[in-house]
C-alpha cells in the first residue's frame, strides 16, 4: 500500500516504477536514504517498551499474569517461548533482543544481577564478563562479590574468579553506601527510560547495514550515479 502511495503512476492499478529496495529508502537521510520508516525495526521497537515494562514494573496486572504463566522462576529476559504461546506472548518475547542490548544495571546491593548472564559491567563495547564460568557458580550474583559489612568488593575473590579484564571492569564500579535495589537502566536515552526513538535509531544499525555509507562520497555508489572526476582549472 506505502509503496503504491509513493510510487503509484496511476489511480487505477496503483503500479509504478520501484525506484529502490525498500532497505535502502528506510535508511537515514545523512546516509543517502530517504528516511522512510522501517517497520519490521519500528514494530520491534514498540513491542521492547511492553517488554522493558515487564523487566521493570512488576506491579502491573499485565506483568503478574504474563510472569505467572510463562516465566514464574525467571525474569524476563530469561523466559523461554514455551509450549504453544499466545500471539501477544511471542510478539513481546521476539523484543528481548531490543531490551537485552540497551540495558544496563545500576548496581545496589547486587542481589538481581547474575554474574554470567546479565550486561553489568561499565564496559559500552561489552557489558558482560568474559571469564570462563566456574562450576556450580551459575546462580552467582553480584551481592556475592561484595563484603557486606565494609560495603566494598571482595577483591581477593574477584581476582580468583574473574580474568584480567573482567575483575578491572568490577573494580572500577563504585559500590553504593545505601543498601538501594539494583536499578534496570536504558543505555540509550540520557535519562535512562526506554524509549521508542532511541531503540528504532539503535535498531537500525543492526537491521541495516550503514557502515559502506559512512565514508564520504560513498552514497552516490548506492543511487549509481556517475560523477566524472573534478577537472582543475
Amino acid at each position: 500500500m506505502i509503496n503504491s502511495f509513493w510510487w503509484g503512476s496511476n489511480r487505477t492499478s496503483g503500479r509504478g516504477i520501484n525506484w529502490m529496495r525498500w532497505e535502502k529508502l528506510a535508511m537515514r537521510k545523512e546516509h543517502g536514504g530517504l528516511g522512510f520508516r522501517h517497520f519490521y525495526g519500528f514494530n520491534l521497537a514498540m513491542l521492547g517498551k511492553k517488554g522493558w515494562n515487564l523487566l521493570t514494573n512488576h506491579d502491573t496486572i499485565l506483568s503478574k499474569v504474563f510472569k505467572a504463566k510463562y516465566y514464574p522462576k525467571m525474569g524476563f529476559l530469561e523466559a523461554t517461548l514455551g509450549h504453544n504461546p499466545s500471539y501477544v506472548w511471542r510478539s513481546i518475547h521476539a523484543s528481548q533482543v531490543v531490551v537485552r542490548r540497551g540495558l544496563k544495571w545500576s548496581i545496589g546491593d547486587g542481589s538481581k544481577i547474575n554474574v554470567w548472564r546479565v550486561s553489568w559491567l561499565k564496559d559500552d563495547e561489552n557489558p558482560f564478563v568474559t571469564s570462563a564460568m566456574i562450576a556450580s557458580s551459575e546462580e552467582l550474583c553480584v551481592s556475592d562479590l561484595m563484603q557486606q559489612n565494609e560495603r566494598k568488593w571482595n577483591e581477593d575473590l574477584i581476582h580468583q574468579v574473574f580474568n584480567e579484564r573482567d575483575a578491572k571492569e568490577i573494580l572500577k564500579i563504585p559500590i553504593s553506601c545505601t543498601r538501594d535495589e539494583d536499578t534496570p537502566i536504558w543505555r540509550f536515552s540520557n535519562n535512562g527510560t526506554y524509549t521508542v526513538r532511541s531503540a528504532y535509531y539503535q535498531l537500525m544499525e543492526v537491521i541495516i547495514d550503514n557502515n559502506h555509507l559512512k565514508v564520504e562520497g560513498e552514497w552516490l555508489k548506492i543511487w549509481k550515479l556517475k560523477v566524472p572526476n573534478r577537472v582543475k582549472i
